[in-house]
């Protein structure tokens, strides 16, 4: 081999050599990278909050707080302040302490205390507009918080009775209870709502950010409906029926409830959302 091949082959040899070390050099980098976002992953933690329903019989006055992070959530701060009031609960609502949460898991051990927050929604609120509740989180949990009208707060008993027109898309296949019941129940919940509430949470090893979510406290009580014809007209079905609902007030309101006849629509029902209802 003469001596321009040596040289040659000695190039290609420290090329390859320097091409290697380099190659392996970046992939320990990426491993170390890897196993930092490894780690760094191991110690967050990430919170879904949302409401929903706390059982069958009703969907108001609940949100939920998972931890989808692989982290136990440290320093929990959940916000939860007062929104829109009703009208006739505007003169009665003046502190967040008018209102009591329970939750299913009482073995996280929370602390709460009552703040008072900038907000521009809790306007005419003298007092605390805001609760904050603050906890630990294991990771892969999920805790409830249902939230009520004080017993403090004095109210009355009144009685809705209404003779009420529904209109709702003609459903042979689907049950009364789905397009009929369900949405109907979450109208009367709103006419009944004393105020919408907000919730926010944060954490000290939070990733990301979670969205507010408002929901709504009702004094919705017992509520039914009597028998009535159902006519079928094309797309559409028509039932007029008497409506009965019971729901609280304040005790010293003069607030009458109508008696005249209620029209309602019930929207299209599609695979993937339940239909809404709304007062014409």
């Amino acid at each position: 081999m003469g001596i321009a091949n040596l040289i040659l082959t000695a190039t290609i040899g420290i090329v390859v050599a320097i091409y290697l070390a380099y190659r392996n050099e970046n992939l320990q980098k990426q491993i170390v990278t890897l196993q930092s976002d490894i780690q760094r992953q191991a110690d967050l933690a990430n919170l879904e909050l949302s409401s929903v329903c706390i059982n069958p019989s009703t969907c108001a006055g609940a949100i939920e707080i998972r931890n989808n992070g692989l982290a136990t959530a440290k320093n929990i701060r959940l916000a939860v302040y007062i929104g829109s009031i009703t009208d006739i609960w505007k003169s009665e609502i003046g502190d967040i302490n008018q209102f009591t949460f329970a939750t299913d898991k009482p073995s996280l051990k929370f602390k709460s205390q009552d703040i008072k927050i900038n907000t521009l929604y809790s306007e005419g609120v003298d007092g605390n507009n805001a609760i904050e509740i603050l906890f630990d989180m294991p990771t892969k949990t999920q805790a409830r918080f249902a939230f009520s009208l004080s017993d403090s707060v004095l109210t009355k008993n009144v009685k809705l009775e209404r003779n009420t027109t529904l209109y709702f898309p003609a459903q042979k296949n689907l049950a009364w209870y789905f397009y009929v019941d369900k949405p109907l129940k979450r109208y009367l919940e709103k006419q009944a709502s004393i105020v919408q509430l907000v919730a926010n949470v944060s954490c000290d090893n939070c990733e990301g950010n979670t969205n507010e979510v408002g929901f709504i406290v009702t004094t919705l009580g017992e509520w039914g409906y009597g028998s009535g014809d159902v006519i079928q007209s094309g797309e559409t079905d028509t039932a007029q029926i008497p409506l009965w609902v019971n729901y609280l007030i304040p005790l010293s309101s003069s607030y009458v409830p109508p008696t005249t006849p209620l029209r309602l629509q019930i929207t299209e029902i599609n695979d993937k959302t339940e239909p809404e209802i709304y007062e014409i």
